[in-house]
């Protein structure tokens, strides 16, 4: 179980380190695309002048 969940996770954060390395030398939607392609529901929530982005990742049991 341990197992299944480390590499879950090292997918999870091996993609969001690509995307977010992508975003910095092609263009500034390839890390919020790639957010989006991982999680179930997306929120963004205006904070001041600034956004609060919240995903939410559901995967299966």
């Amino acid at each position: 179980m341990l197992w299944e969940d480390n590499r879950n996770d090292c997918f999870e954060y091996g993609f969001a380190i690509i995307t977010s390395a992508a975003c910095a030398k092609l263009k500034w939607w390839v890390d919020p695309a790639g957010a989006m392609l991982i999680g179930s529901t997306v929120r963004a929530y205006h904070w001041g002048e600034e956004l609060f982005v919240e995903v939410d990742i559901v995967m299966e049991p």
